[in-house]
């Protein structure tokens, strides 16, 4: 279990570090992509990930979140991933790029246990803020203090 103090250091952590999140990883994927730095297609990443993440909106359904937070999140995973999978909906997938998913997933592993997390602290972190209507992800972040102002 983690203390208060950690928690607190993880999410101090987590509202900045763009970094630890593989929603940002897949979408900077796509932009070496688009642009032609890399050949391996992020189409199957942001496939996966979109599912993941209707689930998750369904959850906040189901739980009574308030809207505005949803709409919020919704608005930040059109922008990162539904424009992103419009621009690469009729490329073509090869196998390697299902074996570059799976490797760039064990390299972003890798990253978050040099930063002293996991995959799974991560995703607990933003289960828990999304539950406690927080806006402790990075662009939720942005976007909720460049509303305030």
């Amino acid at each position: 279990m983690v203390s208060v103090s950690q928690h607190s250091s993880l999410t101090n952590k987590l509202i900045s570090r763009i970094d630890l999140y593989f929603s940002y990883w897949i979408f900077a994927w796509f932009l070496f992509y688009w642009f032609g730095f890399i050949r391996y297609n992020p189409k199957f990443a942001i496939l996966f990930a979109t599912m993941m993440n209707i689930i998750l909106v369904i959850y906040l359904f189901v739980k009574k979140i308030d809207l505005k937070y949803i709409s919020l999140f919704i608005i930040i995973q059109i922008v990162i991933k539904f424009i992103p999978y419009i621009f690469i909906q009729n490329t073509h997938m090869k196998k390697i790029d299902y074996i570059a998913t799976i490797v760039i997933f064990i390299i972003y592993n890798i990253w978050v246990h040099i930063n002293n997390t996991t995959f799974y602290e991560i995703m607990n972190h933003e289960i828990h803020t999304f539950l406690h209507e927080k806006y402790e992800t990075p662009l939720m972040n942005i976007f909720l203090c460049g509303f305030q102002k």
